[in-house]
Order: structure tokens, then sequence, then C-alpha cells
């Protein structure tokens, strides 16, 4: 995502003058949520918040008013238990054996997360392996998501619109919010189990 902002900065806007910033570019959402305090970006790089955990989505306000900040997060909800490496089907978040991890110090703190696997993240997301899958019926199909390439779309989106989330977020997002439910460590919290039962499989 970084390359791809520069290159599309540079082709598409230009700065003022040499030293302002380029107009029209990507915020890195997650980095002003830390800076801000609203929480830390976890080993799978989701947000996690002591209220939610990984269930939020982030916005920003850009103001040049003059504001108190609040302190950075402590931490403490990521212990990197590894669930959400277990759980992504397609094997997007590497392990942390591995040592693929994207670090950088923000506020004086350095922080890190895995190098995820973008290709293989965008195809898990969009349609997952067939065990999970009960719209993935032809061997079309089949070698279509392992490759992942768009020709799905096109089975798929005249049904459902917008062909996105058959498989979800797994393990980033769904295995993460159970170990940090089950770890008692989150504000806003359910009556009953968040997985009451052992996830179906085909």
């Amino acid at each position: 995502p970084e390359k791809i902002g520069k290159v599309l900065s540079e082709k598409f806007s230009q700065p003022v003058s040499p030293e302002k910033p380029y107009p029209n570019i990507f915020l890195q959402i997650r980095i002003a949520g830390f800076i801000a305090g609203l929480g830390e970006i976890g080993y799978s790089k989701m947000f996690l918040t002591p209220e939610f955990g990984p269930r939020q989505r982030l916005a920003a306000l850009i103001t040049d008013l003059e504001l108190e900040p609040d302190p950075i997060f402590a931490g403490g909800l990521c212990d990197k238990c590894m669930g959400c490496v277990k759980e992504c089907n397609f094997g997007a978040i590497p392990h942390i054996r591995k040592g693929k991890v994207v670090k950088i110090k923000v506020a004086g703190r350095e922080i890190e997360w895995a190098d995820i696997d973008m290709n293989k993240c965008w195809v898990g997301f969009m349609w997952p392996k067939e065990e999970y899958n009960p719209f993935m019926v032809t061997d079309e199909d089949k070698t279509m998501c392992d490759k992942g390439g768009r020709g799905w779309d096109s089975k798929v989106t005249p049904l459902y619109v917008y062909a996105r989330a058959f498989e979800g977020a797994r393990g980033c997002i769904r295995a993460c919010m159970i170990h940090l439910e089950q770890q008692g460590k989150l504000k806003n919290k359910f009556k009953e189990p968040f997985r009451k039962r052992k996830p179906w499989k085909l």
C-alpha cells in the first residue's frame, strides 16, 4: 500500500511547493489511531481497542484546531498467540518464527506487525477454501481461487451485487476476538460467548 500510495501521489498530484506535502494522499489510519491513543496494532495488522478488540472501523477528522492529546495506549491486548495465523485459511499471515514482520517507530514507541501477503489476504477474504465455501462448486471455481484471479467476480457479483467477504476474516478478526474474549481483555462483553460451538466445515 505504501508503494502504491507513492506512485499515485507522484502521478496524480503534486505539492504546491517542494516543502509542502502531496495532496490527496492516503492516511495510514491504523497508525493515526495508535498515535491518538485509541488502541494498538495487533500482530495481524488489525487495529485493536480495549473496548471492542478488532471489531471496529476507524475514520479520521483532520483539523488544525489545537487539542490536548490523549496518552498513547499502553498496549497488552495482542499477546502474539498466533491464533490469527492458524485460522487464516490462505496463510496470508506469516508465523512470527519466520521473521517476516514490519517494524516502525512512532512517537518514541517501536511497534510491529506481520508482513501480510496482501494477495493471499484478498483472495482468502473474497472466497475461502472449498471446505468453508458452499458456493465453490466447480473445478473452475477452485483453480480460479488458487490463482487469485478476478474472474470469479463475474459469477458472484450478479447474484450478490458485491462479491466480498464469503470467508470474511476468520483469522485476523474472529480468532482474535475469541481469544481476547477468553482472556477477559475486552470492556464490551456479550451475555453469551462469541462462539458457542465448533465452527462448521464441509
